[in-house]
């Protein structure tokens, strides 16, 4: 580029506001900002092109603000942003349908289009035998219908998951299930499972590297997190990562201390574990990486 070889680089239209948010998600701040602020942030992200302050702005979304969001990502073509908009619109219609009709049609007919994220229950069940599969009627998963306040079956589990002390999660509309045991000596499920809700199947895919049970399953930016649990009834501090499209599990930095069935939740693009301390999972400064995997 021609820029390259500049002194200066003079940009049109853009406020400084904007390029100062940026530049303070860059070196790891995450702001609150109030719907000016937003809207330079949005302007400055599709110019530059800036990925993180991109994913700041979706962590930022709330009832406040997701109509502005929405709007603005939609005109200055934040595609991702856009739709991680419309998705928590949808989830809130009944609430918003009247600011709603504020916005140009085509947007409103977008958000008509999707479906609403749906609450899941799954039991706890072992591994199913041969023997047993008059059983496997009851291991199903449901889902509650807000709109006719009732819960309803979304499927069933495959005979060889088990959903005692397993890890579960959903990342992207896709149930995942890793781990858990068989049996009363508890033994662990060397495997994981993935449900597709659009395709309604069941695909079988690699356990992590330590066999593990009652551990805790956090799935964020393309990845799974398996963090802490048991293992031969010892419980551990380490903890994996499961990379979606390369389906390869690997081990990222350790917790402070082992732990089995911790609470755990993730906001800001931030892992946070609660355990008589709080510890958080954060990126790491010194690499180029943009998953969390740097340190507790």
């Amino acid at each position: 580029m021609v820029e390259c070889h500049q002194e200066e680089i003079h940009v049109r239209n853009l406020k400084a506001q904007g390029f100062l948010i940026m530049l303070a998600v860059a070196s790891g701040e995450r702001p609150i900002l109030n719907g000016e602020e937003i809207l330079e942030a949005i302007e400055c992200a599709a110019f530059f092109l800036a990925e993180p302050l991109a994913r700041h702005l979706q962590d930022l979304l709330n009832s406040d603000n997701c109509l502005l969001m929405y709007q603005a990502s939609a005109t200055y073509g934040l595609l991702e942003l856009r739709e991680s908009s419309a998705q928590f619109i949808c989830n809130m219609y009944r609430d918003l349908q009247e600011d709603l009709k504020k916005l140009p049609q085509e947007l409103i007919e977008h958000v008509e289009s999707l479906v609403p994220s749906a609450f899941v229950a799954v039991g706890s069940h072992s591994t199913c035998s041969v023997d047993e599969l008059p059983l496997a009627a009851t291991r199903t998963v449901c889902y509650l219908d807000e709109d006719d306040e009732e819960w309803k079956v979304l499927t069933a589990l495959p005979v060889e998951a088990s959903t005692t002390l397993a890890g579960l999660t959903a990342l992207d509309n896709r149930l995942y299930v890793v781990g858990g045991v068989h049996g009363v000596d508890k033994i662990p499920v060397n495997a994981s499972f993935c449900y597709d809700v659009v395709t309604n199947t069941w695909s079988l895919l690699p356990g992590p590297r330590q066999p593990r049970y009652n551990f805790t399953l956090i799935g964020i930016e393309g990845c799974l997190y398996a963090i802490g649990g048991e293992s031969g009834r010892t419980t551990m501090s380490s903890v994996e990562i499961y990379i979606v499209p390369t389906k390869e599990w690997s081990f990222v930095a350790t917790l402070p201390r082992p732990v089995a069935g911790v609470a755990c939740t993730k906001a800001m693009s931030q892992i946070l574990c609660v355990c008589g301390s709080q510890w958080r999972l954060t990126k790491s400064t010194n690499t180029s990486q943009t998953r969390m995997c740097g340190f507790w």
